[in-house]
């Protein structure tokens, strides 16, 4: 059976249309992945950027550090409230730990 044969069989020219047919979907997936890829690889190699948002992570941890320490003060808080903070600038901080350590790693 030659390869003619076997492309106008039913369900392999069904199959290439399907193919055919979302070859434009496909374009714009990989355009956007190759968009994201190149924004993020920006990102990265920019220090400048990546300190500042270290910093305002940090800021954002002190606050809700802050937060929670005058929170043991407020009788009216819901104590569902302050584990959620903790939970929060729990999170931050891992995050500021990972960003810190993938731009400048620990030299041996």
């Amino acid at each position: 059976m030659s390869v003619l044969d076997q492309l106008i069989q039913p369900g392999v020219l069904e199959s290439l249309t399907t193919l055919v047919n979302n070859l434009l979907k496909l374009e714009e997936m990989v355009i956007s992945i190759t968009k994201f890829y190149d924004t993020a690889q920006s990102i990265i190699k920019n220090r400048v950027l990546i300190e500042d948002l270290i910093g305002g992570i940090q800021d954002f941890i002190n606050i809700i550090c802050w937060l929670t320490l005058k929170a043991e003060h407020w009788k009216s808080l819901n104590l569902s409230f302050l584990k959620l903070l903790f939970h929060f600038s729990a999170f931050f901080f891992d995050l500021v730990i990972k960003i810190q350590s993938s731009v400048y790693p620990v030299k041996m």
